[in-house]
C-alpha cells in the first residue's frame, strides 16, 4: 500500500469539491445568511468572503489531514481510494447504514432538547431569526456544505491536529487524547454557531448553542476516529438533511 505517496492531488480534489459544495449551497445560504447590523457590506460580498474562508480552510484541513492523520491512525481512505486507487477502500454498508441512523438519532436528540429543555428556559429562541418555510430541495442543497466541508475542517483538519500535538507532548497515543480532541472541536463548532445570534446573546443562549451543535461533534469526531472521515460525513449529512430540509 502506497500510503506515502504524495498527497497534493487528493488535497486540491478535496478543495475543489469545498468550493463547489458553496456554490451547490448557494440558494439556501442567500437565504439564511444575513449581513450582520452595523457591518457596512453587501450580502454578495459576504458570501464571497464565507466562500473563500470555507475554500481555503479546507485546503489547510487536508493538508494537516492527509499529512498528519497517518501518523496517528486518522484516515479517510476512501477518499484517498477514488483518487489513487492505492487502499482497496470501500463503503461498508452497515456502516454507512450505521452512520446515518447516527446523525438522525443524534438530530431528533438535538431538536427534542432544544424544544423541551431550552426554549422554556431561554425564551428568546422563538423570536430569533429563521429561514423559515423554504423549499425542501433548498435545504438539501446545503448538506455538502455542511456534511463534508464542516467534516473536513473540523474533524479532518482540527480533530486530526490536537491529536498530533497531544501525541507529540505526551509522546504515546492513548484513547484520551482522541477522545480530548473530539470533545475540544466539537465545542470549538459549536462555538463557531454564536455569531448568527447578533453582537450581544444571552449567557444561556450561548450555552444552548455550544451544547446542540457540540452534541453532532461529538458523535461525528468518534466515527471519525473509529471508522473513517468519510462516515463522519454521512452522519453529518443525514442530519443536514433532516435539520435544514423538513425543518427550515
Amino acid at each position: 500500500m502506497k500510503t506515502k505517496r504524495k498527497n497534493i492531488k487528493l488535497v486540491l480534489f478535496m478543495t475543489i469539491f469545498a468550493f463547489f459544495s458553496c456554490i451547490f449551497a448557494l440558494p439556501y445560504t442567500t437565504i439564511a445568511l444575513k449581513v450582520p447590523a452595523g457591518l457596512e457590506m453587501s450580502q454578495t460580498r459576504l458570501l464571497v468572503l464565507m466562500m473563500i474562508n470555507l475554500t481555503v480552510g479546507s485546503f489547510l484541513a487536508s493538508l494537516i489531514g492527509l499529512y498528519l492523520g497517518p501518523k496517528v491512525g486518522l484516515k479517510a481512505d476512501i477518499l484517498r481510494n477514488w483518487v489513487y486507487k492505492d487502499t482497496g477502500a470501500k463503503f461498508n454498508r452497515q456502516t454507512v447504514l450505521f452512520s446515518a441512523v447516527l446523525g438522525a438519532i443524534v438530530t431528533f436528540f438535538v431538536l427534542l432538547i432544544d424544544k423541551f429543555i431550552f426554549l422554556p428556559m431561554v425564551p428568546e429562541i422563538a423570536e430569533l431569526p429563521t429561514v423559515g418555510n423554504v423549499n425542501f430541495l433548498i435545504g438539501l442543497s446545503t448538506v455538502f456544505q455542511g456534511g463534508y466541508t464542516e467534516e473536513v475542517l473540523m474533524r479532518f483538519g482540527g480533530v486530526t491536529l490536537i491529536v498530533w500535538l497531544l501525541s507529540i507532548i505526551f509522546k504515546k497515543k492513548p484513547a484520551w487524547i482522541y477522545v480530548t480532541a473530539i470533545f475540544l472541536i466539537a465545542i470549538y463548532f459549536g462555538i463557531g454557531h454564536i455569531g448568527a445570534f447578533g453582537p450581544d446573546p444571552s449567557a444561556m443562549l450561548v450555552f444552548r448553542t455550544i451544547v446542540l451543535n457540540a452534541m453532532l461533534g461529538v458523535a461525528t469526531g468518534f466515527l471519525y476516529w473509529k471508522k473513517g472521515l468519510e462516515y463522519a460525513m454521512i452522519a453529518h449529512i443525514m442530519a443536514d438533511i433532516i435539520i435544514h430540509s423538513f425543518f427550515g
